[in-house]
């Protein structure tokens, strides 16, 4: 090889290397596309992982509602809940028709129960400590992430017995049972619905828990934000509800007489 090729080699290896490589600019040019993309895809990931948690929510609401259909037909009153007072959020009751305790937390906070007995205030039942209370927020707390509707009608003009530590209780509202969520027709005037007759359908019994922000809606601490909240129905079915729908099906549901106003 004489020097003239050796010349005509070593240009075509230099401009094979000029035209393979990347400039400042095109590579700053190729990091800011990237950027672009990465602001717009994040969102949409956050979303769908949102929307994921929500679904696997509305999971354990749906097997929770599906279990207080069972506990009611084990029961010898045919009552969806095992609560004594209004307060009582004890919900060891349904543990042997769930399974499992990992049904009690949602997905979407990191709420958790922990392995620690204690004796529930209300009716003297030993259970679950974190399955005695509400968890107090989405964050990384112990306690139940739903909220169980075992009444209706707070308060009504009917009262009831129902058995507590050996003996009978009277309480100034509607456990909900099999029978009386039947036909139920509503006492309270709200949303002009006194009279309307609400069936299994449309009363709640298992929900997230929306009491962090504005007591009884979906507000930003709670579950799944200022979204909306799932329910679960006295029929077994589950859903979402939002937030701008959520006042008039809780009154329904609840006949409280309760705009939120």
């Amino acid at each position: 090889m004489n020097n003239g090729d050796l010349k005509d080699l070593n240009r075509q290896k230099k401009a094979i290397t000029f035209t393979t490589g990347f400039s400042l600019i095109e590579l700053l040019t190729v990091i800011s596309i990237i950027s672009i993309l990465s602001s717009l895809l994040l969102p949409a990931l956050s979303h769908a992982k949102s929307s994921a948690k929500r679904i696997s929510c509305i999971n354990h609401i749906k097997q929770l509602s599906m279990a207080s259909l069972m506990y009611a037909d084990d029961d010898r009153y045919g009552s969806f809940s095992g609560r004594t007072a209004k307060g009582d959020q004890d919900v060891n009751w349904l543990l042997p028709y769930a399974g499992s305790t990992k049904l009690f937390s949602c997905p979407a906070t990191r709420n958790y129960i922990r392995e620690k007995h204690s004796q529930n205030r209300w009716n003297g039942h030993k259970g679950l400590t974190d399955l005695m209370a509400l968890a107090e927020t989405r964050t990384a707390r112990p306690g139940s992430s739903y909220i169980g509707y075992g009444f209706f009608g707070i308060p009504t003009h009917s009262y009831m017995k129902i058995p507590f530590n050996g003996k009978w209780l009277t309480i100034p509202v509607l456990r909900r049972t099999i029978n009386n969520v039947t036909g139920y027709r509503r006492s309270s005037k709200a949303y002009g619905l006194y009279g309307r007759s609400v069936g299994p359908a449309e009363h709640w019994i298992f929900l997230d828990n929306n009491g962090a922000g504005k007591p009884f809606y979906p507000d930003e601490p709670d579950n799944h934000g200022s979204n909306g909240g799932n329910v679960g129905f006295c029929d077994g079915h589950a859903e979402w509800i939002k937030q701008s729908e959520y006042f008039y099906r809780q009154e329904l549901s609840q006949d409280r007489n309760w705009t939120g106003k």
